[in-house]
């Protein structure tokens, strides 16, 4: 048994191109035939003009009749000329409509493109926008501070000319980026390559007022 590993698969076969191939060798079956019938009716004619009175060889054999012959054999060329018709017109729909199904896949792959694009956008946007959000919550004073720098950060992602192909960047260069885009300076140190490094799990915002402990009810928390 051979190794797998070493297996390659046979290329993928678009039933299109094989469906359009034995239209084409039909069709050339067919132009092949109304030749040789041509072939048969010249030699045919040149015969009964060159020898019309020859006797045959052999005088138990009938004598051929040209005429007769001959009419056989045109009207088989007819029929293979109406059946290579038939053939080029079924060649041509099958072209046109293959045609127009490649454009139809073409398009869908181009709109699919489109699609994946937009979704791998919307996913870094998203993720970028998170992180600066979670650099600015370790190092913002309070909320009325973070709401204008959110603000800031989202027009700079969708305006600034800087960021237009948000998808292609690095991401830890374009969270940098941004970061001092927005006087943002964050402790690297805690930077684990695609995120921050876990938070405390009874972690608060800076400006919580539950960071301080209190036996009462906090007020205006």
């Amino acid at each position: 048994m051979p190794d797998d590993a070493a297996f390659t698969p046979p290329p993928e076969i678009d039933t299109l191109d094989v469906d359009l191939a034995i239209a084409e060798e039909r069709f050339a079956f067919t132009r092949e035939l109304t030749q040789l019938g041509m072939t048969w009716a010249r030699d045919l004619t040149r015969r009964a003009v060159e020898a019309p009175d020859v006797p045959a060889a052999n005088a138990a054999v009938p004598r051929l009749d040209p005429a007769e012959a001959f009419c056989k054999v045109s009207r088989a060329i007819r029929l293979t000329i109406s059946l290579e018709a038939k053939t080029h017109e079924e060649l041509r729909a099958l072209r046109a409509g293959i045609v127009i199904e490649r454009e139809e896949r073409a398009e869908k792959a181009a709109d699919q493109d489109i699609k994946d694009g937009a979704d791998r956008y919307h996913e870094r946007y998203d993720k970028v926008r998170d992180l600066v959000i979670e650099a600015a919550e370790r190092e913002v004073g309070d909320h009325e501070e973070m709401a204008p720098l959110i603000e800031a950060l989202e027009q700079r992602l969708e305006d600034d000319e800087a960021y237009i192909h948000l998808d292609e960047l690095p991401l830890f260069e374009t969270v940098k980026h941004l970061c001092e885009d927005l006087e943002l300076n964050p402790d690297w140190s805690l930077w684990t390559g695609e995120d921050w490094g876990p938070k405390d799990p009874f972690a608060r915002y800076r400006w919580s007022s539950y960071r301080q402990p209190s036996r009462k009810a906090i007020e205006d928390p």
